[in-house]
């Protein structure tokens, strides 16, 4: 097995990539063989393993799983930190014809998008709803939004909580 320290910066690099999701529900048993998907050293039957449900079944060490379930929810805190921030919406090529409009849907920084991350590009008013929809915006904020983009260019959902389960939606 590899040291602590790099088995738990390994973990916390494959959850932040999502190559590894957070750890899930758990059963315990006697080891059967198979090898940790985690130190990738086989579970000998002498060793208890960890029989983790999730999108798959996998089979680890006790200690693998320990640690990957603190890392898992060392991640989950970070992300729980919610901080109401900006989502604007850019009217891209001028076109006030909603049906066919472009717009840019950037959330956090400032009005000149100087800090902030693109989550989408949608063609025309349904694509730009149905996107709005999916981050959670409240329905009567997306018509205000819808109508006054008939007008403007560029306009400032101002405190937009985008949830951890949003960001893993959109692989953000």
């Amino acid at each position: 097995m590899t040291t602590n320290e790099a088995l738990r910066r390994a973990i916390r690099t494959r959850l932040a990539t999502g190559s590894l999701p957070p750890a899930g529900k758990v059963s315990s048993g006697k080891g059967t063989g198979k090898p940790c998907p985690i130190c990738g050293t086989k579970i000998s039957e002498g060793d208890i393993e960890q029989e983790v449900a999730g999108l798959t079944t996998v089979f680890i060490h006790w200690h693998c799983y320990s640690i990957w379930r603190q890392e898992s929810e060392a991640l989950a805190r970070q992300h729980s930190v919610k901080t109401p921030t900006p989502l604007h919406i850019d009217r891209e090529d001028g076109d006030i014809h909603p049906p066919t409009a472009e717009y840019a849907v950037s959330f956090g920084g400032s009005k000149d998008r100087v800090g902030t991350v693109l989550l989408g590009r949608p063609q025309g008013v349904d694509a730009l709803t149905a996107l709005l929809r999916g981050f959670g915006i409240a329905p009567g904020e997306i018509v205000t939004a819808c109508q006054v983009l008939t007008e403007q260019t560029h306009y400032v959902i101002p405190d937009v909580m985008l949830t951890p389960a949003v960001v893993r939606r959109f692989h953000l």
